[in-house]
């Protein structure tokens, strides 16, 4: 059994789109890959994968540890989609910005929801070899979530893992 520590706050506040999605994986591994995934929250122990679903400062430090096995970041914007959206003095944002490609780099393997930020996270020097692209799935689509299962099959081989019967 593959274990996954998840690293996440997006269930945080009420209403965003990121804390659905993130749900909704941790849904679907619980309900349907429960005899192949043993599945953390938040915890600290050693793991073979380690999904960062959010960019928390204390995750950035956390993906320094050599428990945390395969890091896999979830890309749901880039410094450049944040403008406007967060109020900071501009030297504190271009700081910000910063931070933001350096936890994308710290990654393994990044998924991208949006595949117009594939290009954007090369030009900002991170691999293209990184990438994988996923669309979020909604509970009400069966058969999105059975496209998903399946994508998460190619993506546990990609990082080694053996195939699974998903």
């Amino acid at each position: 059994m593959i274990k996954i520590n998840m690293f996440s706050e997006a269930d945080s506040v009420k209403g965003q789109g990121v804390g659905s999605a993130y749900l909704e994986l941790i849904r679907l591994l619980k309900t349907h890959l429960a005899d192949k995934f043993e599945v953390t929250i938040n915890q600290h122990q050693r793991v073979d994968l380690t999904h960062y679903h959010t960019i928390n400062p204390t995750f950035y430090l956390n993906s320094f540890s050599k428990k945390r096995g395969r890091k896999i970041g979830y890309v749901h914007f880039l410094p450049e989609t944040l403008a406007g959206s967060i109020k900071l003095p501009q030297f504190m944002m271009q700081i910000f910005y910063k931070y933001v490609i350096s936890f994308y780099k710290r990654m393994d393997q990044i998924v991208v929801v949006n595949p117009i930020f594939i290009d954007k996270l090369v030009a900002h020097g991170l691999k293209r070899e990184k990438k994988l692209r996923i669309f979020q799935t909604s509970s009400q689509n069966r058969s999105s979530m059975r496209n998903q299962l399946r994508k998460s099959r190619r993506l546990g081989q990609s990082l080694g893992f053996q195939q699974t019967n998903l």
